[in-house]
């Protein structure tokens, strides 16, 4: 008997990265349209009064981390604009700040831990665009900057294996083809 799992991919990165475009043009590749795609979920948080970017703080992390598990429970083959890798970042950011507490950030942390290695396949998407004022992201580049280099501490630490996506959005489109194995 086998045990069916589907594949899931990580498009990480910090904001103004390129990672919805990139994700908005992986819908429209034929060989990847039969997969599920989570996208702008943080975004659509704020909504529910989650503070983000400089201001968030224990409980939008803790609330980020909530949603971020459960869309990790999809069946479905499915590539996603942020995940478990993304909270752990920011989260570790903020607790460099001293806006979080050290028992948030063990949480994420903890959870970080355990659901990382359920993505066959985790793409960095790097800050290579000017920041666009969308009434949401960030514009400071310090912010932009220091998480991006986070990202890359944490994965020194972990030894995570990923893959730079950088370039145009066609070359990141011909990359992620050319390294997912389908």
């Amino acid at each position: 008997m086998s045990i069916y799992k589907p594949m899931k991919i990580l498009i990480s990165g910090t904001q103004c990265s390129g990672k919805t475009t990139l994700l908005r043009a992986l819908q429209e590749h034929p060989k990847f349209k039969d997969f599920d795609y989570v996208i702008e979920m943080v975004r659509n948080l704020t909504k529910d009064g989650v503070k983000v970017n400089e201001e968030s703080d224990d409980e939008s992390q803790l609330r980020i981390l909530d949603a971020t598990i459960k869309q990790l429970e999809i069946t479905k083959p499915t590539i996603y604009d942020r995940s478990i890798l993304d909270v752990f970042c920011y989260s570790r950011y903020f607790r460099e700040l001293g806006q979080m507490t050290n028992k948030t950030l063990e949480i994420v942390k903890e959870q970080f831990n355990k659901h990382i290695d359920e993505f066959d396949y985790i793409f960095i998407t790097r800050p290579e665009f000017d920041v666009v004022p969308d009434g949401f992201r960030s514009i400071d580049i310090k912010y932009r900057n220091r998480i991006n280099e986070i990202f890359d501490e944490i994965i020194r630490e972990y030894g995570l294996i990923t893959y730079d996506l950088t370039g145009s959005v066609e070359q990141r489109l011909n990359k992620f083809v050319s390294i997912v194995e389908l």
